[in-house]
C-alpha cells in the first residue's frame, strides 16, 4: 500500500468520514477504502453518496489541495494551540464562504437548465 494511503487511512486524528473522503478523493475505489480502514463497504458508500456527501467531499479536497493536515473535528491538546488560531478561523471560513458560494452558482446553472 502508498505510504501517504496507508497514514490517511490510520491517522487518528481525522474523522473516519474525513479519511474515507480524502482516499476516495486520491482515487481509492470504495471496496479497497472499506478493506483498508476495516469498515462495511455500505458505511463507505454512505460516506460518498450520502446527503452532503458532494459538498464534503469537496472542502475535503480543498483541504488537501491547501496542504491541510488535520480536519476541523480534530482536537487540539491543551496548550498546542496556536497564537494565530484566530486568523486561522478566519480563513477557514473564507473557504467555506467560497466553497458555499460556488455550490449556489452551480445549483443556480442547474435550475436555470431545466426550465
Amino acid at each position: 500500500m502508498d505510504r501517504r494511503l496507508e497514514e490517511i487511512a490510520q491517522d487518528n486524528g481525522l474523522s473516519v468520514a474525513e479519511r474515507i473522503r480524502r482516499l476516495h478523493v486520491l482515487g481509492v475505489p470504495r471496496a479497497d477504502i472499506a478493506r483498508m480502514m476495516d469498515k462495511r463497504y455500505q458505511q463507505v458508500r454512505n460516506t460518498l453518496v450520502g446527503p452532503g456527501a458532494a459538498e464534503a467531499i469537496a472542502a475535503s479536497r480543498a483541504r488537501m489541495e491547501e496542504g491541510a493536515v488535520s480536519s476541523p473535528t480534530q482536537r487540539v491538546a491543551v496548550g498546542e494551540i496556536p497564537p494565530d488560531w484566530h486568523a486561522q478561523v478566519a480563513d477557514e471560513l473564507r473557504r467555506i464562504r467560497q466553497l458555499l458560494e460556488i455550490l449556489v452558482e452551480k445549483r443556480e446553472e442547474g435550475s436555470t437548465d431545466g426550465e
